[in-house]
Formats: C-alpha cells, sequence, structure tokens
C-alpha cells in the first residue's frame, strides 16, 4: 500500500523542544496540529504498524531576488537552510499517532529540497513486505 500526502505552504523544519520555569514545552505544537489536519484529512485507513518507506520532497518557494531566474532554477536543488534532517524529523513527528504508531517504523528514506514556484512538502509512504 501506498498513499501520498501534500502539506501547502512553506516547508516547516522541527525544533528543539523550548525551556521555561523548570519544564519543557513544544514550541511547535501549534503548527503541529495545522499540519496534522492537513494530513488526517488526506489519510485513508488506520495506523501502519510494520516497516516503512518514507520518500519525501519539500518545494522552497524561491527568492525574490531571482525572479529573473525562476524559470531555469524551477526544480533545482536548494542547498539553504533549514537542514533536510530537521524537516525530515518535522514530518516524521507531526505523522506519529496520525498515520503510524510510531516514526520507528521508518526503515527506509528518501529525500531531498528543490525550488519551486509554490511551497509545499509532498511525501509518500511505502509499506515494505517482510519476505
Amino acid at each position: 500500500m501506498q498513499i501520498t500526502y501534500i502539506i501547502p505552504g512553506n516547508p516547516v523544519s522541527w525544533k528543539r523542544a523550548g525551556h521555561a520555569n523548570g519544564t519543557f514545552y513544544d514550541q511547535q505544537k501549534h503548527a503541529k496540529n495545522g499540519t496534522g489536519l492537513y494530513i488526517q484529512n488526506q489519510h485513508q485507513g488506520g495506523l501502519y504498524s510494520g516497516p516503512l518507506l518514507l520518500d519525501v520532497t519539500f518545494y522552497f518557494p524561491m527568492p525574490v531576488s531571482l525572479k529573473k531566474k525562476w524559470e531555469a532554477m524551477c526544480n533545482t536543488p536548494n542547498f539553504y537552510r533549514p537542514d533536510l534532517s530537521n524537516l525530515i524529523k518535522y514530518i516524521e513527528d507531526v505523522c506519529t499517532g496520525l498515520i503510524y504508531e510510531d516514526d520507528c517504523l521508518i526503515t527506509e528514506i528518501r529525500a531531498k529540497k528543490l525550488y519551486s514556484n509554490i511551497g509545499r512538502t509532498e511525501f509518500t509512504l511505502t509499506e515494505i513486505k517482510n519476505e
């Protein structure tokens, strides 16, 4: 089974938990809830419980300063911040409990960051069959 999800808007990267008054808190709780709604509306079926392949592409809008080069830069690699690993962590966190039981089920990841006219995140989860 394979399902593709699309999250509109600029890709969001994972941030560490904040610390105040001797307690830790999730700085991104509100953003994760919003992203989770997009995913929940696209998800069909129950939670995955076996090994998964995560194939994700993060599309970043091109800077206005490069407006004349937009055509040539579309779908080219974005090698600036945020880090690819933090973008992946954000998706893994948001999907935990919505699509799969735990992000430890992800056994393989393919990921890339590209420029595009429209910022968005697209990812596909594929069940890996044990043979």
